[in-house]
């Protein structure tokens, strides 16, 4: 197992021990909290992987997250098609 996993891990459960507490101090069932956090980390990595590895398939330009990344856009209008072919 990398570093990189047992911080996930590390992090996944200690958000859920903090998520039940709260949950059971409100009056709200535990049970809930923990699979609010399972499909929290489904939809994270899930979200997290198409947003990374987009810029290898299409043009850096036309990736959602080049924004976030400081890649400049183009001058002039170019199209955004698959450079793959």
């Amino acid at each position: 197992m990398s570093t990189y996993g047992l911080l996930v891990g590390v992090a996944a459960f200690s958000a859920g021990w903090v998520l039940v507490r709260g949950f059971r101090e409100r009056g709200l069932d535990g049970d809930a909290a923990w699979s609010l956090l399972i499909y929290g980390l489904i939809g994270g990595f899930a979200g997290a992987k198409p947003t990374t590895s987009c810029s290898m398939v299409i043009p850096p330009h036309c990736c959602p997250a080049a924004a976030f990344r400081g890649v400049p856009r183009p001058r002039r209008r170019e199209r955004c098609e698959s450079s793959s072919g």
